[in-house]
């Protein structure tokens, strides 16, 4: 369930080699070929294209296509966008997604194909040996035919072009358009620009709504196109990762606390993705201080350094904004505090948050520009502080929702922004702000009584939160679309997934749903995992076929 595999999976499972290339008979012998040039609008239809997935678009793609065409204003797709370039544009960002990037990689590169092909997969070469999303050519070294219509190849090798020819994340600035033709060299250098604002549109449908604001982070994260999650042996306190490196490969555990020296840990990890790096945030179990453990790159080696903060020893929050990486904790005073890096290089600060006394656990959101970290009080009452931008004042301000102390889960969808609690008589909710300058909304949700430790993401489209209900028992409950009802399923009656102790860890990747539990009778990590909506959820213990060590909970 990883790794966007730089492979033929995608085009051999849709496509033979015979079918997919036709060549101008002349362009073999030519020497010089003049730069590319994008498809033009009027060959759109005439052009011979495949699906960008297995099983070509979905219900969803054509839904979110009905969404932005009012708002698109290009030169290229308009009022002509479907579900089928809809669902190209989700395979983009979703190898962006798994090689853990910023959002900003996956708009340059559906700039680039919108530009290039109208976010079509063409088998046909028209203009000399171009194919593909990205009109990249066999005879320039991009790869072979058959590669180059596998849009999973070839996202990663627009990618790949794109780091080499912008080193140390330049990418992350500077004109758009003007990155696009560098790593592309097109005859029409200037047609970029124009499609910035569509990419950036629709990308947004996609973008995972978890703490970092996009950047994969949680207690499992995907960087690199691996899927790792992070837990604590319940033996000794060892941080521990649990990674799979390809869709059908095995998972793998490794013990991070000898690998890399990580003392013991109070409470449990929490990672995220930035700048290349993958960064595990944990309270050092003997003297309260916030540490990291350390990933530059895969294959690399992981390394542990102590930030200095002192915080209550439970689970931090992080976040990725502004080129910031912002870690929050609580003091044994019950302050909010954040220890922020606000550049690779940079020494790491911590400063207090304003806000009434909280129980020790937060959770953050990055959302329309502002930076909202939830906590709730002592006194059991909901709390935001938030920071509108860059150099102003943080600002807390109370929700007027009452709820169990426990870490809100929180996620962004559809323009809006939802925070999950429970209250003391185990009722899960949602308080959400539909757009900035309304009112904060509480609703009750359906489901069993829970216990207060949730967990939600955005996936397909759906938003789900999982919890355990009073009984023990893996709850989702889910909405499939704006103005559709929340329901609630039992994922212990089906597919079977035991009963569990503490908060289930939620990770999207490669299409899949995985949701982590710790078994209540043993402490094994367990998986369950759905493959596409639609699709039958599936458990699996990873103590038994990791041998993940059995996790405090």
């Amino acid at each position: 369930m990883t790794k966007f595999l730089r492979s033929l999976t995608l085009a051999s499972a849709m496509i033979t080699v015979s079918m997919f290339l036709t060549v101008p008979a002349d362009a073999a012998a030519k020497q010089e070929p003049s730069p590319a040039r994008p498809v033009p609008v009027e060959a759109f239809a005439a052009i011979p294209y495949a699906p960008c997935r297995a099983g070509g678009p979905t219900a969803e793609d054509a839904a979110i296509a009905d969404q932005v065409r009012p708002f698109m204003n290009g030169s290229r797709l308009r009022s002509a966008v479907d579900a089928y370039n809809i669902s190209c544009a989700r395979t983009i960002t979703e190898v962006v997604v798994g090689r853990g990037m910023d959002k900003r990689a996956a708009v340059i590169a559906a700039t680039t194909a919108i530009t290039e092909s109208t976010l079509h997969n063409y088998t046909q070469a028209v203009d000399y040996d171009s194919l593909g999303l990205f009109q990249q050519r066999p005879s320039q070294g991009w790869g072979t035919p058959a590669q180059l219509i596998d849009p999973i190849y070839a996202t990663n090798a627009f990618l790949d072009a794109m780091v080499r020819k912008f080193p140390s994340n330049s990418w992350m600035t500077g004109d758009i358009g003007a990155i696009c033709q560098r790593v592309q060299v097109s005859a029409f250098p200037d047609a970029y620009a124009r499609e910035v604002h569509d990419a950036q549109l629709i990308v947004d449908k996609f973008w995972p709504s978890q703490s970092s604001g996009g950047v994969s982070a949680g207690q499992a994260v995907v960087h690199e196109g691996y899927t790792s999650v992070f837990t604590v042996n319940a033996a000794d306190g060892h941080l521990q990762e649990s990674f799979l490196a390809r869709l059908g490969g095995a998972w793998v555990t490794q013990d991070l606390s000898v690998v890399a020296g990580t003392p013991s840990v109070a409470g449990q990890p929490i990672a995220v993705v930035h700048d290349g790096y993958t960064s595990v945030f944990t309270v050092n179990a003997s003297n309260g201080r916030l540490q990291e453990t350390f990933l530059a790159r895969v294959g690399g080696a992981w390394v542990t350094q102590d930030l200095g903060a002192v915080a209550v020893g439970q689970t931090p929050s992080v976040s990725v904004h502004d080129g910031f990486v912002s870690v929050f904790t609580v003091t044994s005073a019950g302050q909010i505090q954040e220890t922020y890096l606000s550049r690779l290089g940079a020494a790491w600060v911590t400063q207090p948050l304003p806000g009434g006394v909280v129980a020790p656990y937060t959770s953050v959101v990055t959302h329309d520009g502002y930076v909202s970290v939830f906590a709730v009080t002592t006194g059991g009452r909901v709390q935001e502080t938030f920071l509108a931008s860059i150099g102003v004042a943080w600002v807390s301000q109370d929700l007027g929702v009452a709820a169990v102390a426990q870490a809100p889960s929180v996620v962004t969808h559809d323009g809006y922004v939802s925070v999950f609690t429970v209250t003391a008589a185990g009722q899960l909710q949602e308080t959400y702000l539909a757009r900035m300058g309304a009112a904060w909304v509480t609703q009750s949700l359906p489901g069993s009584a829970v216990k207060p430790a949730t967990s939600a993401v955005v996936h397909d489209g759906y938003v789900s939160v999982f919890a355990a209900t009073t009984g023990g028992r893996l709850q989702e409950t889910f909405l499939s679309g704006l103005g559709t009802a929340w329901v609630a399923q039992d994922l212990t009656a089906d597919p079977g997934t035991p009963l569990m102790a503490g908060r289930p860890v939620t990770v999207t990747h490669d299409g899949y749903t995985s949701v982590f539990t710790i078994n209540a009778t043993g402490g094994h990590v367990q998986e369950t995992y759905l493959p596409r909506i639609g699709a039958a959820w599936i458990t699996q213990d990873l103590t038994t076929t990791a041998g993940t060590p059995a996790a405090k909970p």
